[in-house]
């Protein structure tokens, strides 16, 4: 847990040791902005006038994190520091990275360099306000506007188009009509943005304060028809959440992760694409597993009624955290069932009311959920054929459905017994 006290006093100290040396040295960016809206603090970068060669000779402890670009990270007894000199950019590559920065002695040029108004706004050690392009007045405004030119802004780095929408969702800033406009002109030019970096963005966005707002604006900007990797989420399915009753649901949920699945449930994406679409988005594998493991139990789900002993076997099929995500937004949309078409799923009100209202118990009920709580194991059955194989799993898999649903005690003696039966069955059927 962060100690916001204490991160400030470090990074004061880098700042008075920085003087101390003749150089000059501010908070910088988000930490200012946060600090003025009276949000969380999450870190504190600082941007001086001194050269990254200076500011490794003057500190002990540093990390050479981006010296191209001028930062240093300064480490501290509890926490670390970015610090960057002050510095200009030009003659940007692809629409994303500066081909050439120069260090300045400049303050100002510094923070003219940066993307919206609201992040280029410093404060010295005294708490001194220095916001020369009226970043503070924006934020009190609820205004999202660029430094300077933003058709400018947005074609040295295109990435920065997601970040206006993250930052007007996260915010609930307005975004500026020049900044919009601008926006819209230049949203081909997303497509020179690594995926990486635009979902980055977007997963920031949807775990962040207000997705709702995000989704809207993505919408309204059709910026998501131009990205490296064409989603195949057709136009008609972001149209069709416009104004959408069903994305107030959101507010309800707090994981990213069942959030991405509500979005991808509403924009009508079948199953068979989502391991498709994952790996465009390039997310972590473990977050792929996750979403396309709700998935593929809401649709074995579907083919069947919605009973106790259909619950507790895709507890055994999916894993306990899967349906209890499925449980989740079930009941993020208790007051609304007509909201079951919008997420594709199939049942009753009937069978939507018994599992709002047994689900959880049912879930309690389960003895055991995984293989390795068996009252036996791979090896007690391996001699029941020749040969070993998948077979073993096979076994194992029915005899934990079978202890599940209580069809079966979990004993040793029993479950041998079962598993001699099992065996037999699949020699009989070959």
């Amino acid at each position: 847990m962060i100690d916001i006290k204490l991160m400030v006093k470090e990074a004061s100290e880098v700042i008075h040791i920085l003087e101390k040396q003749g150089y000059e040295a501010y908070f910088v960016g988000g930490y200012v902005r946060d600090k003025l809206l009276n949000r969380n603090i999450k870190d504190i970068d600082i941007t001086t006038s001194a050269y990254p060669s200076n500011v490794m000779d003057i500190f002990t402890h540093t990390v050479p994190t981006g010296l191209q670009h001028g930062t240093v990270t300064v480490v501290k007894e509890n926490y670390h520091f970015e610090v960057t000199t002050f510095r200009t950019e030009s003659q940007y590559e692809d629409f994303r990275r500066p081909k050439e920065v120069q260090f300045v002695g400049n303050l100002v040029d510094d923070l003219e360099r940066r993307d919206f108004t609201m992040n280029a706004m410093a404060l010295d050690v005294k708490g001194t306000l220095i916001d020369p392009f009226g970043g503070k007045k924006d934020l009190n405004s609820n205004i999202l506007k660029c430094v300077g030119d933003p058709k400018l802004r947005f074609s040295e780095d295109a990435l920065r188009m997601m970040r206006a929408i993250r930052f007007a969702a996260e915010y609930d800033l307005q975004i500026e009509k020049g900044t919009w406009d601008a926006l819209v002109l230049h949203r081909q030019a997303i497509k020179h943005v690594a995926m990486e970096r635009v979902t980055a963005e977007l997963d920031k966005m949807i775990d962040g304060a207000d997705p709702n707002r995000g989704i809207q604006l993505l919408i309204d900007s059709e910026l998501m028809e131009y990205t490296k990797e064409h989603l195949q989420i057709h136009k008609r399915n972001w149209s069709a959440l416009s104004n959408h009753r069903g994305l107030n649901i959101f507010q309800y949920i707090e994981d990213a992760n069942i959030r991405w699945t509500l979005l991808f449930m509403m924009l009508k994406i079948e199953t068979d694409q989502m391991k498709a679409l994952l790996k465009k988005l390039k997310f972590p594998n473990k977050k792929n597993l996750s979403i396309h493991t709700i998935f593929q139990a809401r649709d074995w789900l579907n083919e069947r009624t919605y009973l106790e002993i259909n619950w507790k076997q895709a507890v055994i099929l999916y894993g306990e955290d899967t349906v209890k995500n499925i449980y989740t937004f079930l009941e993020s949309i208790a007051d609304d069932y007509s909201l079951l078409e919008l997420l594709s799923f199939k049942m009753s009100k009937a069978d939507f009311e018994q599992i709002l209202q047994k689900g959880l118990g049912w879930l309690e009920d389960i003895q055991i959920k995984k293989i390795n709580e068996l009252a036996i194991k791979g090896n007690d059955i391996s001699s029941l054929k020749t040969e070993p194989g998948p077979w073993i799993r096979a076994v194992l898999d029915q005899l934990l459905t079978e202890v599940a649903l209580n069809q079966l005690a979990n004993k040793h003696e029993e479950l041998l017994n079962r598993a001699i039966q099992i065996v037999r069955g699949m020699n009989e059927n070959e």
